[in-house]
């Protein structure tokens, strides 16, 4: 619902992405716009959800790089993510059986170094974005029957990982 009801990439049964790099261009690091979410599966937007892949994707500045909410569904794939999140890297709520989380990075670095329009220039626009991610949570977990995670990693993150109940 909100922000999530419409993600700029919106996956259903059998879809995936790979091999792509989105960068939204009227972000803000020091005060991050609440833009929809880049990619995102769950029945809020889509219905019901199975089977989808998620590989090879760098998200640089999104506030919402993923989100996987209410698909009540199995066999999703996430592997090989990268992305620095402005606000919540991946949050997952009220899903049904096995999902893979696999090699997922949310790190400050990749907006920081990436020297496209809009981006942190230098050592004063650094120490802003810095600021703001130290309120951002690279991974919530909230209600998710069998997820399987593997080498997840979170750097210059205010908050690594939540776990809790739904909300």
């Amino acid at each position: 619902e909100g922000i999530y009801s419409n993600p700029f990439i919106a996956l259903s049964s059998g879809a995936g992405v790979r091999n792509i790099a989105v960068y939204y261009l009227n972000q803000n690091f020091e005060n991050p716009i609440d833009l929809a979410p880049c990619i995102g599966l769950g029945s809020a937007f889509n219905g019901g959800v199975a089977g989808t892949t998620v590989e090879n994707v760098m998200m640089y500045n999104a506030a919402y790089p993923l989100y996987y909410g209410a698909c009540s569904n199995s066999s999703h794939e996430f592997n090989n993510v990268w992305a620095t999140p402005l606000k919540i890297g991946l949050l997952t709520d009220n899903n049904g059986d096995v999902t893979n989380f696999v090699n997922m990075h949310m790190d400050a670095r990749y907006y920081a170094e990436c020297g496209f329009t809009g981006a942190p220039q230098n050592g004063e626009d650094c120490q802003k974005l810095n600021s703001t991610l130290q309120d951002a949570v690279a991974y919530i977990f909230e209600r998710h029957d069998t997820p399987y995670a593997n080498s997840l990693y979170a750097h210059g993150i205010g908050t690594g990982l939540i776990v809790r109940e739904s909300s």
